[in-house]
């Protein structure tokens, strides 16, 4: 299974003029679409790898994206968590990224983090 969390931040935006917020639902949108295109490219690798149907599941959540991963491992059954990090952030977030190092502490199977 591939998957994509998207973080929709339940914020309400503003520049300190009343009528200025900027539309939640438009961030939701933008963040939907950005996390079709990572879910497409990565059925294609893995496809291309010889994988013959990968699902695919893009969720959308008000909770963390470490959360989403864990919850949508739990629900499916996982047996192993594969996910990459971007290593950005302080020191030992250099080493780890913060969604990467959530998921690792709180999945209940195996997680592999591929740097």
């Amino acid at each position: 299974m591939i998957a994509h969390v998207v973080f929709v931040p339940g914020l309400s935006w503003t520049i300190g003029m009343p009528g200025s917020t900027v539309p939640t639902d438009k961030i939701e949108e933008d963040a939907e679409k950005v996390g079709r295109q990572v879910v497409l490219k990565a059925v294609k690798f893995a496809k291309d790898a010889g994988i013959a149907s990968p699902k695919e599941e893009m969720l959308t959540m008000l909770a963390s994206p470490a959360q989403g991963i864990v919850e949508l491992a739990e629900k499916s059954g996982a047996d192993v968590i594969v996910m990459g990090t971007r290593g950005l952030g302080g020191f030992m977030k250099m080493l780890i990224g913060s969604v990467a190092n959530s998921v690792l502490h709180y999945a209940d199977c195996s997680v592999l983090i591929v740097k």
